[in-house]
Parts: structure tokens; sequence; C-alpha cells
């Protein structure tokens, strides 16, 4: 049943995912007006609904939910918020509203951390995986409620004439009815991943077809995982909180960047996913002006590299690949200029390059790189999932 609702969204988290991330995310939060209103009960069922929004019209094939997902129609809500109540902090309908749009926010963040960095990994170590007709985020999201347990996604709430409204202004015709069936649905997948990871045969079959991508989401040495999903949610909320609170704080700043600053790119070949190195902005980019922006890695001379947006327009993970591989072992400099091509002109281009320094060295051993013919990890879910099975609801 799943994978006719979802057929369309079959590349990214899934939606019990997209809750746990959520859930970390307001976790992260340092103390603050934001952490306040995402933390507050009364605002969950809108947190949680906003976190399964953008996955609701691939339930009904209607093409909000691709819209749902992007930076333009969220700044849109967000600017319809900031017009109709003013500044934060937020009471009431006001906080309301800003919790499923930070829900929203998180769910579109999420999924291009994890696309360009996770997913790309698990295409190189599961490249023997039916990738045209098996779906990843179904395997990755029962393998994740088996190790993370079921997920709260709250009571319906979803502001289905006021989302019609905003998607007809930004050119997409759609009616109050089908965006709430779409919510209605979409929340049968967390409760689906859970019922599936509950059930150790189903949850075996998902662990074989995608071997390396079932078992890594909580790996701290894999990237793009839902631990670093999370990171870059909550700063992607502070940008976003600055920007409702004073629109001239709208900066394209970076949020998160893999390596960090001083860590490892390994020296593999051009094309192998674990020699790109990640940026990821707080407002989306143009990628046709890239290659005139000035992007650059020098080490112990320059380094020809490519960079690009994973998604093209309007997305917020730059991906900067060397052309011919990184060179030996050295420490090396990445400089991206300070005014970026934003897809936004209104954006507030950081003073100042941004600059990030790294070492080049070799590929690391065997452990995060295990492929399929390391057992364990299978082994050690389907022993996690037996302490869990009475806990499953019936369905």
């Amino acid at each position: 049943m799943l994978a006719l609702l979802f057929a369309a969204a079959a590349l990214a988290n899934g939606d019990l995912s997209h809750l746990w991330i959520t859930a970390r995310a307001v976790d992260r939060l340092p103390p603050g007006e934001l952490r306040d209103l995402v933390a507050d009960p009364t605002h969950a069922d809108m947190l949680w609904n906003g976190a399964l929004f953008p996955d609701g019209g691939y339930a009904v094939n209607d093409g909000y939910g691709e819209a749902a997902h992007w930076e333009p129609f969220q700044r849109r809500y967000a600017a319809w918020i900031r017009a109709t109540y003013g500044p934060p902090p937020y009471q009431g309908e006001a906080a309301e509203h800003a919790a499923f749009l930070l829900g929203m926010a998180s769910h579109g963040m999420a999924d291009q951390v994890f696309d360009a960095l996770y997913m790309e990994r698990a295409r190189y170590e599961d490249a023997a995986s039916d990738w045209e007709n098996d779906s990843m985020d179904e395997a990755t999201d029962a393998a994740f409620a088996a190790q993370v347990g079921e997920q709260d996604y709250g009571e319906l709430w979803v502001p289905e004439a006021l989302m019609a409204e905003l998607m007809a202004e930004a050119g997409h015709e759609v009616d109050a009815d089908t965006i709430h069936t779409g919510q209605v649905l979409v929340r049968v997948a967390a409760q689906w991943a859970w019922n599936a990871g509950s059930q150790p045969e189903v949850l075996a079959d998902y662990l074989r077809r995608f071997p390396w991508a079932t078992r890594h989401q909580l790996d701290p040495a894999a990237r793009g995982t839902p631990l670093d999903e999370a990171e870059a949610v909550v700063r992607y909320w502070q940008a976003l909180w600055r920007a409702l609170e004073e629109p001239a704080q709208d900066r394209g700043e970076v949020l998160w960047t893999w390596p960090g600053e001083g860590g490892l790119v390994p020296s593999a070949a051009a094309d192998d996913p674990r020699s790109r190195m990640a940026v990821v902005f707080s407002r989306g980019l143009l990628d046709p002006d890239l290659e005139e922006a000035g992007i650059t890695v020098a080490c112990d001379a320059p380094v020809a590299v490519e960079p690009r947006l994973f998604y093209g327009n309007d997305s917020h993970v730059l991906l900067v690949a060397p052309t011919e591989g990184w060179p030996p072992p050295q420490v090396c400099t990445l400089t991206l200029p300070g005014d970026l091509p934003f897809s936004d002109p209104a954006t507030v281009p950081d003073p100042e390059p941004f600059s990030l320094t790294f070492e080049s060295g070799p590929l690391p051993a065997a452990g995060c790189a295990a492929r399929s013919g390391d057992a364990s990890p299978m082994l050690a879910l389907l022993g996690l999932l037996g302490l869990r099975r009475r806990r499953a609801k019936t369905w």
C-alpha cells in the first residue's frame, strides 16, 4: 500500500525518520524563544504535522507536495506569518502556524542533506541493489523504526485552506480537500514504518535489499545521517527565526559543512561520493552561476574543483568535488566568496569570504565503509527488535 501511495517519494527520508529528526532538533536547540515555541506541548500537533506535510502531496499525486519541500513556498508561508502576526515571539494561533512552518522547514532541509550525502553514499555502497524497482526510503524508514522506536505524530492538524491559497499564489492550483486528504494519508506512512520495522521477516527483507543504507543511519562515522540532519535543521531553524524577527538579518550564511574544520576528506576517485565536500547554506542558491562564483581549493597548489548544487536552483546543499581526485595527504583550504548567487536577490550576503581548512588523506579503514558481507548489524537490529515487538500496535 505504501509503495503505491508514495511512489513519487522514493528517494528521501521516510516519514517516521522526519519525526525523529524534528524531535532531535528540538532537543538540540539552545534555550530561548524558538525552543520555547517548538518544545511547548500545545504546539506539538502542529510541529509533527508540519514535518509530515510535504509528503502529503505525493500520497494524492499532487504537485503541492513537491512545492512544500522547497524554500520558495516555505518563505511565502513565513512572509504570511510575519505580515499577519508580526515578528516573534508568537502565542496562540500565530505560534501554531510558526510550529507548522518549522516542521515543514525541517522536512525540506533534512531531505536535502540526506539525499546529497547519505543517499549518494548508499548508491555507491549498495550499487548492486535494485534502485529502479525498490524504494530505499521505505527500507531505511523501516530499519530506522526498529532502531529508534515508534514516533509521536500527534493529532491531525493542517491549515488546508491557507495552504491552498498560498499554493495558488505560488502558481499551483489545489483545493483544500485534496490537501486535507494528503495529510490524512501521510500520517499512515509514519505508522506503517513502525509496523514494518516490528515484523522481523519484513525488516530482514528490507535489510537485504539495501544492506548498507539500512545499517548506518545512526553511525557517527557516516555522513548525512539523521544525526547530521538534526544538526542542520537546528541551524536552519535559527536562521529562519532570525528572518522572522527582522528580514534584514536574513543572511546567506553557512550552516553546516562536511567535513568540519580540520577534518579529513578521503583521497578517493573523483566519482567516489566520499571525495565530495558539502556546504549547507541558510538560503537556496542558483546552480548555473556557481562556476563563475570564485569557489577555490588550494593545497600545496590549486586544485581544480567542480561545485554544484545537488538539487539545482533553490537547493541549499553545495557539493565541491575535485575534477581528478584530491592530492596525496596534505592540508588544504576551501574558500567561498561572500557574494554567492543566492536565488532570492534580497538575501544579504556575508561580508567576508568563508574558508574551511581540511586534510586530504587515505580512505578510512573498513568499518563505516563495511558492505553487505558484514551481517552483524542485521543481527543487532533483529535482536533489538525482539525487545520491542510487544510494544507494537495492532495494525
